[in-house]
């Protein structure tokens, strides 16, 4: 592995473990095993690294967004892959990362905005179509409006003086507010077609 994608990974385990703030240059370069001359050979600053290690973190969510959507059956298929698949990547991310983005490092911070209200609300707002022309979410919904509601939930996840809870409950408040909002779209059809996915898994 070169030392770059060392650092990398490296840098983004600390990061999603402990937060952007805490971890210094010195625990990145003692952690990869490398001096810190060599560390800033391939990054300028914290600020640079940081940068790097969001894009790429947020290159994989869409790599995997994209591999659900081409790989499911249909829009509950897809939508309960999509919370499956992720599972893991969040599974890592400490709340706090987010805080530390938004308060100490703007270019990260604006570039999951742009990920945010683009790729995410796009994504979003596809499934929802793609639900209503199947039959299986509501005809009376406009996606758009409903996508921008479905990110304000997803934020809502990392504010701690709204969802106070744990760390360890985290992926259980996720799945619960994904079936909520999911269970919002359904029709008659599409409720049938849930009831058929949760005995698979129940048989599974």
């Amino acid at each position: 592995m070169q030392a770059r994608d060392r650092i990398l990974g490296v840098s983004e385990k600390l990061f999603l473990k402990h937060g952007a703030r805490k971890i210094t240059m010195d625990d990145i370069a003692l952690d990869a095993g490398i001096s810190k001359k060599t560390l800033y050979q391939h990054f300028d600053d914290k600020h640079a690294l940081i940068f790097q290690v969001t894009k790429g973190l947020l290159l994989r969510i869409e790599a995997q967004i994209d591999y659900c959507s081409k790989h499911s059956n249909n829009a509950v298929d897809e939508m309960i892959q999509l919370m499956e698949c992720t599972s893991e990547v969040f599974r890592n991310i400490n709340p706090i990362m987010l805080f530390d983005l938004h308060d100490h490092f703007p270019r990260s911070w604006k570039l999951y905005q742009k990920h945010k209200k683009t790729y995410l609300q796009m994504s979003v707002a596809s499934n929802i179509k793609r639900g209503i022309r199947e039959k299986l979410y509501r005809s009376d919904i406009d996606p758009d409006i409903v996508a921008m509601i479905r990110l304000a939930q997803m934020d809502s996840l990392f504010n701690a003086e709204m969802m106070p809870i744990k760390k360890n409950d985290f992926l259980k408040l996720r799945e619960q507010t994904t079936m909520m909002f999911l269970h919002g779209l359904l029709s008659d059809q599409g409720r049938d077609m849930l009831r058929s996915y949760k005995r698979i898994k129940l048989n599974e």
